[in-house]
Formats: structure tokens, C-alpha cells, sequence
């Protein structure tokens, strides 16, 4: 059975699911914020309000100080249609089960109109992450990054 295609970009990028992550994991450690931050992939965190572990797509871990941290917690979705309200639901579930500060949706195409309301009332961040745009602008980032995404894409089927 053929995988399905996840978002590809004009520029014939097909990026994977892990790809998607570490895409948004490469901008998330960008932001200037995130400075002196930990930015991780796949990481598990535990349930501290809700028993079991939880893979988090992307996470940035920043101590403020010794006595003040901030957890941001970002859900990817790399699919072809927008991103609905369950999995806004879902990760203010998360949020709420391993204690995190923040809580952000990255979509490679949107969201539909129940997610944007749902995020709203819930205070979860949306984001709709332009793979294209970012290729274009890669001179302006880390090309070293960018030209490892487009090699590793470039052969897939």
C-alpha cells in the first residue's frame, strides 16, 4: 500500500510528519523568546494532573529563573485539509495534564472555523506555517537547516 503524501511544497519538498516537527521545532527555536531556551522534538513529558505520559510534537523548556519556567507545547499537523476542533480540544487536554504554560497548533493549511473558535476560548495559539515561504527565505535563516530539508526531500516518492 503507497504512503499518502503529506503537504509538499511548490519548490517539491514533500516534507514527512517528523519533518513537519522538526520544521516548526527549527522556527519555535527562532522566536525570540525562545532564547536560552530548550527546544525539543518528540519529547515525553508525565501527567502531573492526569496520570500517563505525553508525546509532545514540539516543546520550548525556558527558565526564567531558578524558581520561574515556561512550557510551551506545539501540536503539528502537515495535512492536506484544515485542522479541526478536536485536536484544539486535545491539546488544551494535554496542557492541562502535564501543566504547561502555553499551547500552540502549527497547520501546514489552516484551521477550520470551529478550531479558531474553539482555540480562542480555550487561549490556544494557531499557527499556519508556510513551508514555501520559509524555503524562499532561506538565505535569511539557518541554510544549513534548509538545505538538509531539501535534500532529504528531494528523493521521496
Amino acid at each position: 500500500m503507497a504512503k499518502r503524501k503529506k503537504y509538499s511544497s511548490e519548490h517539491g519538498v514533500p516534507l514527512n510528519a517528523r519533518e513537519f516537527e522538526d520544521f516548526v521545532a527549527h522556527l519555535v527555536a527562532g522566536l525570540q523568546f525562545a532564547k536560552g531556551g530548550i527546544v525539543s522534538a518528540r519529547k515525553r513529558f508525565p501527567g502531573i494532573r492526569q496520570v500517563g505520559e505525553y508525546e509532545i510534537d514540539v516543546s520550548l523548556e525556558v527558565s526564567l529563573s531558578e524558581e520561574l519556567n515556561f512550557l510551551l507545547i506545539v501540536e503539528c499537523k502537515n495535512w492536506k485539509r484544515l485542522v479541526g476542533r478536536e485536536v484544539i480540544q486535545k491539546i488544551a487536554q494535554t496542557k492541562d495534564a502535564i501543566i504547561a504554560d502555553k499551547a500552540a497548533v502549527a497547520s501546514a493549511v489552516g484551521f477550520t472555523e470551529d478550531a479558531l473558535e474553539t482555540a480562542k476560548s480555550l487561549g490556544v495559539a494557531l499557527w499556519t506555517v508556510s513551508v514555501d515561504e520559509w524555503i524562499a527565505n532561506c538565505s535569511q535563516r539557518d541554510g544549513g537547516f534548509c538545505l538538509d530539508l531539501v535534500l532529504s526531500g528531494q528523493n521521496r516518492d
